[in-house]
């Protein structure tokens, strides 16, 4: 059981040991950071498209993105969660509350921003620069949901091959090993 393993000096408690694994522990940072940008743009002075036909193209085809980003982000989730990496259990037993906020966040939100440019689409006509922000905002969320998907990929990728790599005991020693390696790409 990875309750009776020996800590080490500086050994990470929570993946929040860090500022990037604060950032990966807490999803609400991509929320945050996507409305500060939206907002942002809505109160500068920044003027809006004058033509209709772009616009109505560009926010279904952010739309069809944002499903095709989920369905990846899905597939990503339940490779993390049915991986067979010894490894990989540890972590999913160690981190749950962490990645069950991940995914959620992850699949819940690449929903959102599907439905958002639709939403743009529909009020772009009376409300340009609202349409532009909130289709600015789902780009945002799109991205960082997207980086987010893939750090978990390659965490995932990077357990099952330690796994295979090596035998024995996990303990939180390796755990600070396996992060400062899997932080390169």
């Amino acid at each position: 059981s990875h309750r009776n393993m020996k800590k080490t000096k500086n050994a990470p408690d929570t993946p929040a040991s860090s500022i990037a694994n604060s950032i990966a522990a807490h999803p609400f940072v991509d929320a945050v950071a996507s409305l500060v940008v939206s907002v942002s743009w809505y109160m500068s002075e920044c003027r809006t498209f004058d033509f209709e036909e772009p616009c109505a193209e560009l926010f279904t085809s952010l739309s069809s993105v944002s499903g095709l980003l989920m369905a990846a982000a899905t597939f990503i989730c339940s490779m993390v969660y049915q991986s067979g990496s010894g490894r990989m259990k540890y972590v999913i037993t160690k981190y749950s509350d962490e990645l069950s906020r991940n995914w959620s966040s992850i699949i819940v939100w690449t929903m959102v921003t599907a439905v958002l440019p639709l939403i743009s689409l529909y009020i772009y006509k009376e409300y340009a620069r609202v349409a532009i922000a909130v289709s600015l905002y789902s780009v945002l969320m799109m991205f960082f949901k997207t980086i987010r998907s893939m750090y978990w990929l390659k965490y995932t990728l990077f357990m099952q091959k330690a796994s295979q790599k090596l035998r024995g005991e996990f303990t939180d020693d390796d755990m600070k090993k396996a992060a400062a390696r899997s932080d390169r790409f």
